[in-house]
């Protein structure tokens, strides 16, 4: 193999097979740190200088189940690496052509190698490129072939009563055969959430009364564990309480880059009976259905824009958009979209004249006594970035001499290969986030520079954007023409019985 020498800028990607899976349960030692020996041996041999090795120990084909295969394609893009160390190349990705074509551009367009054991390629060479693509079109179609084998796997697993999620329902706990048991923990809160709703209780009041006995909630992965309504409608509609394994009952697929959950007809779906012993009755499980039917359809909403501060009004505490919400018989009212945030709500009339006087007293102001204090603020911060600058180009240097002593080191046989790739990969990442550092804080630097003097040129904006505002009745020309002058608006009031508690508006206008 006619390798090339005395790469600068090498990375090392490690992924493991469900073939490596089975042969490591098999006793066929760690797949991972035999991978490793065998490129570091490569790179010893042709002493290139590794800068990062990936560790991928999450399964998935995807580019998108798999981290750290993003953020190599990142830095590939961005053109930090002269070659990719891999075992193999479908070790990169077989999943669908969408990810074949992008690992493929991203290493044609930056000139990065891909270098394995038995081949290197090099994709501005119309025949590495045509073999990679081949190459890509086998593992494919391996990929799809392992695919239809797992699922006929999972289908059978299902109809034998198996339960082959990866998380048991809320009230159920899951044995070694995949079976269901009840937990005696949550399962009577699974009665007692089914007794309400026969009893006619509705999803809203149960979520409530769960919170108010302190029922213990399930687990959340998207945010924190506490009981809400959709929690309350998803137990009431899991057909799993009455003793039944429902499988295929959704088909996810990707849309516009998002993968959405589609419900397929029941006819579809995978329904065992008596799968495993039931927390609820038939009679339970008709009553709450009945009841859930009997509830009101929910009224369609109207996504015309109503709100003249949309995007623009934010929560002082958590950061949430304000919503607007309108009260039967008052005024409508501006509040944070979070039901449990401390934040009060205001009369969104009078949050709206109050920013209007704040902006028109802004205008109004001669620019040096205006903008004073923030003019005053903005040369300190670039004093401050440009300190900071001389400062990491001070440490860069450094880290280029620690790292060209590591290649010393290496000569003399002080290092031994393992711990030479430890060192220059810290070495490698304490210059990298430098050097990003540094050029992040020159780009402050510029915009501060620029903000400065943009900040006096904006000032007839806001004044023309305040008398555009008040002559129009049109609700989205006014949020237009707000965010054409102002970025965000933070609100901050304490929640409380005075509805005319004041409220006060920190202003941050466009740069």
């Amino acid at each position: 193999m006619d390798y090339p020498r005395n790469l600068q800028h090498v990375a090392i990607y490690l992924r493991k097979s469900r073939s490596d899976l089975e042969a490591e349960a098999r006793g066929e030692g760690e797949t991972l740190e035999k991978h490793r020996r065998t490129l570091l041996e490569i790179a010893k041999k042709q002493q290139y200088v590794i800068r990062d090795v990936f560790e991928e120990i999450v399964s998935g084909e995807r580019i998108v189940d798999r981290p750290q295969m993003q953020q190599l394609l990142h830095n590939v893009r961005d053109g930090q690496y002269t070659a990719v160390l891999c075992m193999d190349i479908d070790r990169l990705g077989r999943g669908n052509m969408i990810d074949q074509g992008l690992i493929q551009d991203a290493f044609k367009t930056s000139r990065t190698l891909i270098i394995t054991p038995r081949k290197v390629y090099d994709l501005q060479n119309e025949l590495d490129e045509e073999w990679s693509e081949f190459e890509a079109f086998m593992a494919r179609r391996e990929l799809k072939i392992i695919t239809r084998r797992l699922r006929r796997g999972l289908m059978a697993s299902a109809r034998e009563g198996r339960f082959i999620a990866r998380k048991a329902p809320y009230g159920y706990l899951k044995d070694e055969n995949k079976r269901l048991y009840p937990d005696p923990e949550t399962a009577p809160i699974v009665r007692m959430i089914f007794d309400w709703s026969g009893q006619g209780l509705g999803i809203v009041a149960i979520s409530r009364l769960l919170r108010e006995i302190g029922a213990k909630p399930p687990e959340n992965h998207r945010g924190p564990d506490r009981w809400t309504h959709p929690t309350v409608r998803d137990i009431l509609r899991n057909e799993a309480y009455l003793g039944k394994v429902v499988w295929n009952k959704y088909r996810h697929r990707k849309v516009n880059g998002h993968m959405k959950r589609e419900l397929l007809p029941r006819e579809e779906w995978i329904v065992v009976e008596n799968a495993h012993e039931p927390i609820i009755t038939k009679e339970q499980w008709e009553l709450s259905q009945q009841n859930l039917s009997r509830r009101k359809p929910r009224v369609p909403i109207n996504y015309d824009l109503v709100n003249p501060l949309a995007g623009i009004l934010r929560c002082g505490v958590c950061g949430r958009v304000m919503g607007k919400v309108k009260h039967t018989g008052r005024q409508m009212r501006v509040c944070c979209m979070d039901r449990f945030c401390p934040t009060g709500s205001a009369i969104l009339s009078k949050v709206e004249e109050a920013l209007l006087t704040r902006l028109s007293e802004l205008a109004s102001q001669m620019p040096h006594v205006a903008l004073a204090a923030e003019r005053k603020n903005q040369e300190h911060a670039v004093k401050l970035a440009e300190k900071k600058i001389r400062s990491l180009e001070q440490q860069i240097e450094l880290k280029r001499v620690q790292q060209n002593e590591l290649h010393n080191l290496l000569e003399q046989r002080v290092y031994t290969v393992e711990m030479f790739l430890e060192r220059s990969r810290i070495v490698g990442d304490e210059l990298n986030n430098l050097e990003s550092e540094l050029a992040r804080t020159k780009s402050e630097l510029e915009q501060l520079r620029a903000s400065a003097n943009k900040q006096y040129d904006i000032i007839p904006a806001v004044a023309e954007a305040v008398r555009q505002y008040r002559i129009t009745d049109d609700v989205e020309t006014k949020n237009a023409i707000l965010k054409s002058v102002v970025e965000k608006v933070i609100f901050h009031k304490e929640k409380g019985k005075g509805m005319y508690k004041p409220f006060t508006l920190d202003i941050y206008l466009r740069q």
